[in-house]
């Protein structure tokens, strides 16, 4: 019997990069954290990897969706930014070749093969990402300040994300969610709402 969600508004996670600190400058950061927020619940699914990748792109979103798919949270579609990792829409081509059409981005194509919309935020605007903008800086205030990053391995700074996850997921209170972890908000407030058939 499959799910029929509803009235669960969006199903849509913003995912999104973001350079480790590494004591020095970002941009020559050889890790980065992948994020996916859901924006109505704010529960988020975090790791981090060697580099972005098209690869990286497709198997952190693939984590992500059986993440969520086990919370109970079906996702209809992933907002990311413009970047080459998420899309091929601003890369390559010559000023000649501006209005060809670009070959799909394997993201955008992994995701149309499981019936998920891939959204694009308009260019230069990280407020349409908002929401993951605003929990990278609560990364930084909250896990990257105590967390001495530059000195890990990928593994090691995983499983001191996945702390963090947890703790954001299950204790930290948020405004958004009537001052409930996001969690406990989703549980409370929106997984009553879904009608099975």
């Amino acid at each position: 019997m499959q799910p029929f969600y509803a009235p669960y508004p969006g199903y849509r996670l913003q995912v999104d990069t973001k350079a480790v600190p590494n004591d020095g400058d970002k941009r020559k950061s050889r890790k980065h954290q992948f994020t996916a927020i859901d924006i109505t619940s704010k529960i988020r699914y975090l790791r981090v990897m060697g580099g972005l990748s098209n690869g990286n792109s497709i198997a952190f979103v693939t984590e992500a969706l059986q993440f969520y798919r086990d919370i109970g949270i079906e996702i209809e579609c992933v907002q990311t930014d413009n970047h080459a990792t998420f899309t091929n829409l601003y890369a390559g081509g010559t000023k000649k070749a501006d209005h060809e059409l670009r070959r799909v981005h394997p993201l955008t194509l992994y995701l149309m093969d499981r019936g998920i919309e891939h959204k694009l935020s308009r260019p230069g605007t990280p407020q349409h990402n908002g929401f993951v903008e605003r929990s990278h800086r609560t990364d930084e205030e909250e896990f990257y300040s105590v967390t001495k990053a530059a000195n890990l391995d990928t593994a090691s700074l995983n499983s001191k994300m996945n702390i963090w996850q947890d703790e954001y997921n299950l204790f930290r209170r948020h405004s958004s969610c009537k001052n409930l972890p996001p969690l406990e908000y989703f549980n409370t407030y929106w997984k009553p709402r879904l009608a099975y058939a």
